[in-house]
């Protein structure tokens, strides 16, 4: 991305010429590096204790030229990944469009759009529902320090002590329920699956590398007292023997999404309470 780390090269906008966008207000901050577990995540101060959040437009080096980025809840950038919405991000975080970079041309909020910066194909905007929606606003916090760096009142986890993919991974998780379907054994997000290779193949395009069987992703992860389970967690149940026999995922306020059984037939969230006790949870 763009002043980050140094400017895009030549041959980069020359790729990138054809998909120039027509002319809209880009967000004015600064890209900034996470501390401590995450050491490798990105966010963008807006300044004022605000950070971008969900898709956004930035010029980073304010050149007039603009890529679109997507920022989970917690204020952290995707990167090479599918976003929520299933939309491409580049490795840098761009929004990525047939092997190409979708750029605009920019204006500094409250200025007036210079005449003629549209692209030479015309300037238009993708057709409606093919471009990911920028956010209404910021996410606000008061801290200086960056996407969760605010204390949390009682009862209440700060933003970054979930993760930089755990909203991502629920929303991910959730936009399978009701369209796929169990399968006993089966390992795919496109024919079908069991519980355990739900929650792998879900993990994995998020690079976390789980087990395969729900026994082993419950003894491979950090197991969780029930107070502390938050969203993106691994929650278990086990026969009367002690086997594990099924996992889900924690999605929040009581409830769980999951590869379900053969009877049931697909992915649901389902509510936490209507289950018999769970014998564990795990973190990843």
């Amino acid at each position: 991305m763009k002043n980050r780390a140094g400017r895009l090269s030549a041959a980069f906008f020359a790729a990138a010429a054809a998909v120039v966008l027509a002319s809209f207000p880009a967000m004015a901050g600064d890209w900034k590096k996470g501390t401590g577990e995450n050491a490798n995540s990105w966010w963008y101060d807006l300044g004022s204790g605000k950070w971008a959040k969900g898709w956004e437009w930035i010029d980073g080096d304010n050149d007039g030229v603009a890529e679109k980025y997507y920022f989970d809840q917690n204020g952290w950038l995707l990167t090479g990944t599918v976003t929520p919405d299933g939309f491409t991000v580049n490795a840098e975080g761009a929004w990525v469009d047939g092997g190409n970079v979708r750029i605009m041309v920019s204006t500094v909020p409250g200025e007036e759009a210079p005449a003629g910066n549209e692209g030479a194909a015309g300037g238009q905007e993708a057709a409606a529902g093919s471009a990911p929606e920028t956010a209404a606003a910021a996410e606000t916090d008061t801290a200086a320090g960056g996407p969760g760096a605010a204390s949390a009142g009682a009862g209440e986890e700060t933003p970054a002590a979930q993760g930089n993919y755990s909203a991502a991974l629920v929303e991910r998780a959730r936009s399978y329920v009701g369209k796929l379907r169990y399968v006993y054994g089966g390992y795919s997000l496109e024919t079908g699956t069991d519980c355990s290779g739900f929650t792998k193949l879900l993990f994995a395009e998020f690079g976390i590398d789980l087990p395969r069987g729900t026994g082993d992703q419950l003894g491979a992860g950090t197991r969780i007292p029930a107070d502390q389970v938050r969203p993106g967690d691994l929650v278990f149940w086990a026969n009367g023997s002690g086997r594990i026999y099924h996992v889900g995922i924690i999605s929040g306020n009581g409830m769980f999404i999951h590869a379900s059984n053969t009877a049931r037939g697909w992915v649901f969230e389902d509510r936490l309470g209507d289950m018999p006790a769970p014998a564990g949870y795990a973190r990843y």
